[in-house]
């Protein structure tokens, strides 16, 4: 009796096995995938993995060449905008003190 219920059970779970395995199921925030959603998520998983490196890779690459680009436009500015500023400056000093004169 005891070995023939051990045989029912084993059988039992081999059965409850191969369901799962085939469909999964999902308890609460618990989720075991079947085979086939463990094969999409990997594909998912793939696919995100390509686009991280494509970032990484290129458009990373381009991104720091444009603020460095940028960086430099900026420091132009900044030093022609000092000169017009300095000229303006400059120049009110000379008019304000040949006026006083």
């Amino acid at each position: 009796m005891k070995k023939s219920l051990l045989l029912v059970l084993i059988v039992l779970l081999v059965a409850l096995a191969i369901y799962i395995a085939l469909n999964g199921f999902a308890v609460g925030n618990l989720e075991v995938l079947s085979y086939r959603g463990i094969q999409e998520r990997n594909l998912d998983l793939d696919e995100t993995i390509q686009k991280a490196s494509k970032l990484a890779e290129k458009d990373f690459k381009n991104m720091i060449n444009d603020v460095e680009e940028n960086t430099k436009k900026l420091i132009n500015e900044k030093k022609e905008y000092e000169d017009m500023a300095q000229v303006s400056v400059d120049g009110t000093r000379i008019s304000r003190t040949n006026s006083r004169i």
